[in-house]
């Protein structure tokens, strides 16, 4: 795991490390540890895309404006999960302008992963 990977990849990259750990080093309680985490971090992202988000935090996380998202709502491209006056999009439904919200952070996101790995390694996450 050398390259930044989308938070959708790391649950893979997370049971194949748990896999090496027990083939290789016969190390079932870290391997179960980093098991653990993939579960879990795939769990919080299947809630995070079920979450209903407001039409100003739609409007945020899409890059789309306001009117375009209500036309879609009105002709059913997009479900409205709330009512009329309080329209409601769940995220998973939510579509994202090419580009938007892209930030580049390798740096950031290696260095979470190092420090996942250090925890894991030296028994600083009980599993």
């Amino acid at each position: 795991m050398t390259s930044a990977l989308h938070p959708h990849e790391l649950p893979e990259a997370w049971r194949t490390e748990a896999d090496r750990l027990r083939e290789r080093y016969h190390d079932d309680v870290r391997a179960n540890a980093w098991g653990t985490l993939a579960d879990e971090l795939e769990a919080s992202l299947r809630a995070a895309e079920l979450l209903p988000l407001t039409l100003t935090e739609a409007i945020a996380e899409s890059g789309f404006s306001r009117s375009q998202l209500k036309r879609w709502m009105r002709d059913g491209t997009i479900p409205n999960s709330g009512t009329k006056a309080r329209p409601l999009l769940l995220r998973a439904n939510l579509p994202r302008k090419a580009g938007h919200g892209v930030v580049q952070r390798p740096a950031l996101e290696v260095s979470f992963r190092r420090q996942v790995a250090h925890a894991v390694a030296t028994g600083a996450m009980r599993a």
